[in-house]
């Protein structure tokens, strides 16, 4: 009786601690359970060498004020605090959205250090890979995010392993001391 109960215990945590997906038309939805602390293996550093430090500009796409990349990718134009998690839309634009999953990686003004900007929750933090994956049907995905000063920041983006878009955001300093 006590093996059972052993096995039973046993099989509850396994189960407990695993991820399911379930096969559907809708776009898949992992959940990441360890902190990203590894840069990913497709970000190089070469292609810092023709940024254009200058905020991205804004438009408007039906009736949304967004900043980034006319017909390709933008977030929507709001003002970033530095060190608070905030939401996010991303809006992918264009009839060539290729599928894969959303990677951002983001780098301040005078340094080469990436850093992870998509933010999943207070105990796993900041984090390389949004949990949910752009496929055709897609044009936006809501992300919460952070940055954690103020300054300029470029935003790399990825779907998949390749590199989609680039946007510079200006990060205000927090009023919190």
């Amino acid at each position: 009786m006590k093996k059972l109960g052993t096995v039973l215990l046993l099989f509850c945590l396994i189960t407990g601690c695993t991820t399911i997906v379930k096969k559907s038309t809708s776009p898949k939805i992992i959940g990441t359970m360890q902190p990203q602390n590894h840069i990913p293996s497709f970000f190089h550093p070469s292609i810092l060498k023709d940024v254009n430090w200058e905020e991205s500009p804004s438009f408007q796409h039906d009736k949304i004020s967004l900043k980034g990349i006319e017909n390709k990718v933008a977030l929507v134009d709001t003002t970033w605090i530095a060190n608070q998690p905030n939401k996010y839309t991303w809006f992918f634009l264009g009839p060539n959205i290729p599928s894969g999953k959303l990677t951002v990686i983001a780098i301040k003004q005078g340094s080469t250090k990436p850093v992870p900007v998509l933010f999943q929750d207070e105990i796993t933090g900041n984090v390389w890979t949004a949990p949910q994956e752009i496929t055709k049907d897609i044009t936006s995905i809501p992300s919460s995010m952070l940055l954690p000063s103020s300054g300029l920041w470029l935003l790399n983006v990825y779907i998949g392993e390749k590199l989609y878009g680039q946007i510079v955001v200006h990060v205000e300093e927090s009023d919190k001391s």
